[in-house]
Protein backbone atom coordinates (compact mmCIF):
# COMPACT_ATOMS: atom_id res chain seq x y z
CA UNK A 1 0.00 0.00 0.00
CA UNK A 2 2.86 2.57 0.79
CA UNK A 3 4.05 2.21 -3.22
CA UNK A 4 0.31 2.84 -4.53
CA UNK A 5 0.12 6.40 -2.27
CA UNK A 6 3.72 7.48 -2.92
CA UNK A 7 2.54 8.29 -7.15
CA UNK A 8 -0.69 10.00 -5.67
CA UNK A 9 1.63 12.04 -3.72
CA UNK A 10 3.51 13.16 -6.45
CA UNK A 11 0.88 13.61 -8.54
CA UNK A 12 -0.50 16.00 -6.41
CA UNK A 13 2.67 18.05 -5.87
CA UNK A 14 2.77 18.33 -9.43
CA UNK A 15 -0.64 19.79 -9.59
CA UNK A 16 0.25 22.13 -7.05
CA UNK A 17 3.16 23.18 -8.62
CA UNK A 18 1.52 23.75 -12.06
CA UNK A 19 -1.11 25.67 -10.19
CA UNK A 20 1.41 27.54 -7.85
CA UNK A 21 2.80 29.47 -11.19
CA UNK A 22 -0.73 30.57 -12.34
CA UNK A 23 -2.13 31.99 -9.01
CA UNK A 24 1.20 33.92 -9.11
CA UNK A 25 0.47 34.82 -12.40
CA UNK A 26 -2.88 35.97 -11.42
CA UNK A 27 -1.37 38.16 -8.54
CA UNK A 28 1.02 39.48 -11.16
CA UNK A 29 -2.48 40.64 -13.48
CA UNK A 30 -3.76 41.84 -10.20
CA UNK A 31 -0.69 43.51 -8.75
CA UNK A 32 -0.23 45.15 -12.61
CA UNK A 33 -3.87 46.06 -12.97
CA UNK A 34 -3.58 48.48 -10.22
CA UNK A 35 -0.45 50.34 -11.84
CA UNK A 36 -2.27 50.19 -15.24
CA UNK A 37 -4.97 51.65 -13.96
CA UNK A 38 -2.61 54.40 -11.84
CA UNK A 39 -1.17 55.25 -15.36
CA UNK A 40 -4.41 56.07 -16.69
CA UNK A 41 -5.48 58.12 -13.65
CA UNK A 42 -2.05 59.93 -14.62
CA UNK A 43 -2.55 60.74 -17.71
CA UNK A 44 -6.18 61.67 -17.48
CA UNK A 45 -5.15 64.10 -15.02
CA UNK A 46 -2.17 65.19 -17.21
CA UNK A 47 -4.51 66.85 -19.49
CA UNK A 48 -7.09 68.73 -17.27
CA UNK A 49 -2.82 70.47 -15.62
CA UNK A 50 -2.62 71.26 -19.41
CA UNK A 51 -5.90 72.90 -19.61
CA UNK A 52 -5.13 75.31 -16.71
CA UNK A 53 -1.61 76.62 -17.99
CA UNK A 54 -3.61 77.48 -21.27
CA UNK A 55 -6.13 79.45 -19.45
CA UNK A 56 -3.76 80.87 -17.41
CA UNK A 57 -1.93 82.72 -20.23
CA UNK A 58 -5.47 83.54 -21.37
CA UNK A 59 -6.29 85.38 -18.23
CA UNK A 60 -2.99 87.14 -18.14
CA UNK A 61 -3.55 88.45 -21.59
CA UNK A 62 -7.00 90.20 -20.01
CA UNK A 63 -5.35 92.64 -17.72
CA UNK A 64 -3.18 94.05 -19.86
CA UNK A 65 -5.76 94.93 -22.18
CA UNK A 66 -8.15 96.15 -19.32
CA UNK A 67 -5.01 98.58 -18.60
CA UNK A 68 -4.20 99.97 -21.93
CA UNK A 69 -8.55 100.77 -22.53
CA UNK A 70 -8.30 102.55 -19.50
CA UNK A 71 -5.13 104.23 -20.37
CA UNK A 72 -7.17 106.19 -23.07
CA UNK A 73 -9.76 107.26 -20.73
CA UNK A 74 -6.76 109.51 -18.86
CA UNK A 75 -5.68 111.14 -21.83
CA UNK A 76 -9.31 112.09 -22.89
CA UNK A 77 -9.43 114.84 -19.85
CA UNK A 78 -10.87 118.28 -20.70
CA UNK A 79 -7.93 120.75 -21.24
CA UNK A 80 -8.47 124.10 -19.02
CA UNK A 81 -10.55 126.47 -20.21
CA UNK A 82 -8.44 129.60 -20.94
CA UNK A 83 -10.03 132.81 -19.87
CA UNK A 84 -10.51 135.09 -22.75
CA UNK A 85 -9.66 138.81 -22.38
CA UNK A 86 -12.61 141.16 -22.73
CA UNK A 87 -12.32 143.24 -25.85
CA UNK A 88 -11.61 147.18 -24.65
CA UNK A 89 -14.77 149.08 -26.47
CA UNK A 90 -13.22 151.21 -29.08
CA UNK A 91 -13.53 155.09 -28.54
CA UNK A 92 -16.39 156.52 -30.37
CA UNK A 93 -15.39 158.26 -33.20
CA UNK A 94 -15.67 162.54 -32.67
CA UNK A 95 -18.19 163.98 -35.22
CA UNK A 96 -18.11 168.10 -35.69
CA UNK A 97 -20.26 168.23 -32.89
CA UNK A 98 -19.80 171.06 -30.39
CA UNK A 99 -21.03 167.90 -27.83
CA UNK A 100 -18.96 165.27 -29.39
CA UNK A 101 -15.69 168.13 -29.88
CA UNK A 102 -16.63 168.71 -26.08
CA UNK A 103 -16.47 165.33 -24.87
CA UNK A 104 -13.16 164.45 -26.40
CA UNK A 105 -11.43 167.36 -25.82
CA UNK A 106 -12.19 166.61 -21.88
CA UNK A 107 -11.20 163.24 -22.17
CA UNK A 108 -7.76 164.05 -23.94
CA UNK A 109 -6.92 166.65 -21.17
CA UNK A 110 -7.93 164.13 -18.61
CA UNK A 111 -4.88 161.79 -20.29
CA UNK A 112 -2.76 164.34 -21.07
CA UNK A 113 0.65 164.90 -18.93
CA UNK A 114 1.49 169.34 -18.73
CA UNK A 115 4.94 169.79 -17.42
CA UNK A 116 3.20 173.29 -17.37
CA UNK A 117 1.98 174.60 -13.74
CA UNK A 118 -0.29 177.33 -15.01
CA UNK A 119 -1.84 177.71 -18.95
CA UNK A 120 -5.10 178.62 -19.67
CA UNK A 121 -6.56 178.65 -23.93
CA UNK A 122 -9.78 179.30 -25.02
CA UNK A 123 -10.74 177.04 -28.28
CA UNK A 124 -13.58 178.28 -30.72
CA UNK A 125 -14.89 175.97 -32.86
CA UNK A 126 -16.24 177.30 -36.28
CA UNK A 127 -18.65 176.35 -39.35
CA UNK A 128 -22.24 174.96 -38.19
CA UNK A 129 -21.31 175.58 -34.57
CA UNK A 130 -21.67 179.61 -35.09
CA UNK A 131 -18.83 179.82 -33.09
CA UNK A 132 -19.13 178.45 -29.38
CA UNK A 133 -16.41 178.10 -27.48
CA UNK A 134 -14.71 175.91 -24.99
CA UNK A 135 -11.65 176.71 -21.99
CA UNK A 136 -8.88 174.31 -21.00
CA UNK A 137 -7.12 175.08 -17.99
CA UNK A 138 -3.95 173.97 -16.69
CA UNK A 139 -3.63 174.98 -12.84
CA UNK A 140 -0.67 172.50 -10.84
CA UNK A 141 -0.47 170.40 -13.68
CA UNK A 142 -4.07 169.59 -13.61
CA UNK A 143 -6.42 170.25 -16.49
CA UNK A 144 -10.10 171.49 -16.43
CA UNK A 145 -12.43 171.74 -18.94
CA UNK A 146 -15.56 173.94 -19.38
CA UNK A 147 -18.06 175.13 -22.20
CA UNK A 148 -17.44 178.59 -21.65
CA UNK A 149 -15.36 181.84 -23.00
CA UNK A 150 -12.18 182.40 -20.98
CA UNK A 151 -10.82 185.74 -20.51
CA UNK A 152 -7.40 186.77 -20.18
CA UNK A 153 -6.42 183.35 -21.60
CA UNK A 154 -2.44 182.54 -22.78
CA UNK A 155 -3.80 181.65 -26.07
CA UNK A 156 -6.49 181.10 -28.22
CA UNK A 157 -6.91 178.72 -30.60
CA UNK A 158 -10.00 179.08 -33.34
CA UNK A 159 -10.62 175.62 -35.03
CA UNK A 160 -12.62 174.47 -38.35
CA UNK A 161 -15.36 171.78 -36.07
CA UNK A 162 -14.52 169.03 -38.96
CA UNK A 163 -10.87 169.64 -38.81
CA UNK A 164 -11.08 169.58 -35.64
CA UNK A 165 -12.46 166.84 -34.83
CA UNK A 166 -10.35 165.07 -37.83
CA UNK A 167 -7.46 166.16 -35.05
CA UNK A 168 -9.25 164.30 -32.50
CA UNK A 169 -9.77 161.46 -34.22
CA UNK A 170 -5.81 161.17 -34.99
CA UNK A 171 -6.91 161.24 -38.70
CA UNK A 172 -5.47 164.77 -39.24
CA UNK A 173 -2.20 166.41 -37.58
CA UNK A 174 -2.55 169.69 -35.90
CA UNK A 175 0.53 171.23 -37.55
CA UNK A 176 -1.07 170.38 -41.22
CA UNK A 177 -4.02 172.25 -40.06
CA UNK A 178 -1.60 174.88 -38.96
CA UNK A 179 -0.45 175.10 -42.64
CA UNK A 180 -3.66 174.82 -44.24
CA UNK A 181 -4.83 177.25 -42.24
CA UNK A 182 -7.99 175.81 -41.04
CA UNK A 183 -6.82 176.13 -37.38
CA UNK A 184 -5.20 179.20 -36.19
CA UNK A 185 -3.42 180.01 -32.68
CA UNK A 186 -2.69 183.64 -31.27
CA UNK A 187 -1.25 184.77 -28.12
CA UNK A 188 2.02 182.92 -25.96
CA UNK A 189 3.57 180.37 -28.43
CA UNK A 190 5.54 178.61 -25.57
CA UNK A 191 2.38 177.97 -23.54
CA UNK A 192 0.65 176.93 -26.94
CA UNK A 193 3.18 174.39 -28.05
CA UNK A 194 3.50 172.60 -24.79
CA UNK A 195 -0.52 172.28 -25.04
CA UNK A 196 -0.47 170.46 -28.45
CA UNK A 197 2.64 168.32 -27.76
CA UNK A 198 0.50 167.59 -24.12
CA UNK A 199 -2.68 167.15 -26.09
CA UNK A 200 -2.45 166.06 -29.30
Amino acid sequence: MATTNKPADKKVTAEVKATAPKAEAKKEVKAAAPKAEAKKEVKAEAPKAEVKKVEAPKAEAKKPAAKKAAAPKAEKKPAAKKPVAKKAAAPKAVVATFESIYTAVEAKAKKAKFTSDFMATQITLKGNLECQPLYVKVEAKKAEVAPYEYNNACFYIDADAETFAAILNGKKSIFDALAAGSVEINGDATKAILFIKAMF
